[in-house]
Order: C-alpha cells, then structure tokens, then sequence
C-alpha cells in the first residue's frame, strides 16, 4: 500500500476518533446539564432554642425537570434519635418541576452543637443509581444549666413561713363546729320525720311501706303483713301481696293499685 493510503487511512480513523469523542463528550454535558436541574432543599429551624429532649421537624425537598424514582437516606448523629421519618408521593408543583418531599424528626439526647450528616439521596438515572449528597444541618442544643448538690437545709419560702404562725387550735375548734352542726341537723330532721309519722294515718304509712317493699323487692314488710290478722283486710289484697312475693313474675302494677284501693284512702 502507497504512503497516500496510508496517510488516508490515518486521517479518516482520526476524524471518526474525533467524532466519537464530540458525541461522547455532547452526552456527558447534556447529561450533566439535565442532573444539574436536579436540586435538593433542606428546611429547617435550626436558629431556635432547643435543650436536651426537644424535638426538630426537617423538611428534605427533591426537584427534577423530568419523573425519578428516588430514596432518602436520613442525615444522622449519635446524639439525635431518629424519631419519624414520613415520605410524601411524588407531584407536579407550579414550576413544572417534580417534587419528592420528606419530613423528619429528631429528638436530641444532649446539649452542645450537633450536626446532622452523611445524609443524601438514591436516584434513578439511564447510568444506574446515582447520589446526591444532603448538606449537614447544625443545630445548637442549649443545657439547663448546673446546680450544685448540698446538704444544708433549705430555708422555708416566705408563704410557708406565714403559713406556720397560724394556730393549730383553730383547726380543732373549726372541726368541732362543724362536727357540731351535723349533729343539730341530723337530729332535727329525725324529729321532723318523725312528727310527720306521726301525724300520718296508719293505712296511709302501711300502704307507703308496702309499696316501697315492693318497689325496692324486699319481700319482709310484707311477709310480717301476712303474717298478721287477716279479717281487716280484703281477700283481693292479701291475694296480690301474696302475688308480688312469691309469683316469678308479679304484676307489680295491679298489687300497687290494689294498695292505693284499700289503704291509700
């Protein structure tokens, strides 16, 4: 072969060469141009006031110009616990951009300055599973502060110490009235019960026992009423009393009007 074929060969490999490389290099910036659209946003209160046992929500966005299925891996440390972490679908937010959003929450184990890292995010892509890294969050976690211990005696707050000047004596004499008074009542409304009593018709107190009894199932007041003479009362009554206690299932009714007939007059 002549040195101008050759010399054609050469030029026509360096030219596909070249090609190739374009193309190749084309793909990677526009590859790299459609990943660049891809952003990640953290949210977070990490400028308020938290102590040891406080909790902190953080709010982990995902954008993309084009659907990607993608999965969170949660910034950690080893003084902030992992309490809940909520993943939301995936939507098509106003900017026409696909939007992957997570909320998570922290609770602190101690003070000092924490800063939650090594978080990022899976994503789908035509080369396979890529990641993308979540920036570290800081948070500043405030003490309570230090007491010291002592075995010296507290003085009593000011309240207290007024609180004790006042004499026992009145808590004893207060409680005597009182005790006092429940007395008196109990004893006047006995008398007023029993005047009443008194004043009521004996048929009249008899039909009120008896109906209580048998309201209240106790078949004993009427059992001593059975008990007794029969001539001054009528066979119907004695009947239904008699009913009302050993019957399965008595008309309770019909027993109380036969009361209310006879006695209740």
């Amino acid at each position: 072969m002549s040195s101008f074929g050759i010399s054609s060969l050469r030029c026509e490999w360096t030219s596909s060469l070249a090609k190739a490389s374009a193309l190749f290099l084309a793909l990677a910036l526009l590859s790299k141009s459609v990943y660049a659209a891809d952003t990640i946003s953290v949210e977070a209160d990490t400028d308020g006031s938290y102590h040891p046992g406080d909790l902190i929500e953080i709010e982990i966005l995902y954008r993309s110009k084009e659907i990607r299925q993608a999965q969170l891996h949660a910034p950690l440390h080893e003084s902030a616990r992992l309490v809940d972490q909520q993943a939301f679908p995936l939507i098509l937010d106003s900017g026409n951009e696909y939007a992957l959003k997570w909320v998570l929450l922290y609770q602190f184990a101690r003070s000092g300055g924490i800063e939650l890292d090594h978080g990022f995010i899976e994503i789908e892509s035509s080369d396979g599973m890529r990641r993308e890294a979540i920036a570290p969050i800081s948070i500043d976690v405030v003490g309570f502060g230090e007491e010291t211990d002592s075995d010296e005696p507290q003085p009593l707050p000011e309240s207290a110490i007024e609180k004790s000047k006042t004499p026992w004596t009145w808590g004893i004499l207060l409680l005597a009235l009182s005790g006092s008074a429940v007395a008196l009542w109990r004893i006047a409304n006995r008398n007023v019960i029993i005047e009443s009593n008194e004043r009521e018709d004996p048929s009249t107190l008899l039909a009120k026992q008896l109906r209580t009894a048998i309201l209240s199932d106790d078949s004993a007041p009427i059992e001593r009423f059975l008990s007794g003479p029969c001539e001054q009362h009528s066979s119907g009554l004695r009947q239904a009393l008699e009913d009302a206690v050993y019957s399965k299932n008595p008309a309770i009714d019909r027993v109380i009007q036969q009361i209310e007939k006879e006695l209740a007059r």
